[in-house]
């Protein structure tokens, strides 16, 4: 099954009873550009319907940003779960939370943040495609 979303983003539906692993290896590859460690749960045991490759595509948005900005030293978590009809992915880091100033247009295109050193020069579409993926 095949779905566009707005003008542009278009998702391809279909049985992926190997999403666990399509998951496992976007970690394995963005771990190996930090020195943080992160620590996965995946409960996916049924087949989803899914795009995964625009879920690897999500993950590792929300994973490069939790590594980017979380605080140094400590883990980033990535957790994943699957019911008859659900799928949950959540990306969870330890540090100062997104000031709430910053909420209401976290998602929007070319947002970003507050500026703080280190943050990168990205051009504030990650989580904006997250946001479309997920919808």
């Amino acid at each position: 099954m095949r779905a566009r979303l707005g003008n542009g983003l278009e998702i391809e539906r279909e049985h992926r009873p190997d999403l666990k692993a399509s998951l496992q290896q976007v970690v394995d590859e963005i771990s190996l550009t930090s020195d943080r460690t992160v620590t996965t749960s995946f409960d996916l045991d049924d087949a989803i319907v899914c795009d995964d490759q625009k879920i690897s595509q999500l993950l590792s948005n929300l994973l490069g940003n939790a590594l980017r900005h979380g605080a140094p030293g400590t883990p980033v978590r990535v957790t994943a779960s699957s019911s008859e009809d659900s799928f949950q992915l959540t990306v969870a880091n330890d540090g100062t939370p997104i000031p709430e100033a910053l909420l209401s247009d976290l998602f929007k295109p070319f947002s970003r943040g507050d500026g703080r050193a280190g943050q990168g020069k990205g051009l504030g579409l990650g989580l904006f495609i997250c946001n479309e993926i997920a919808r």
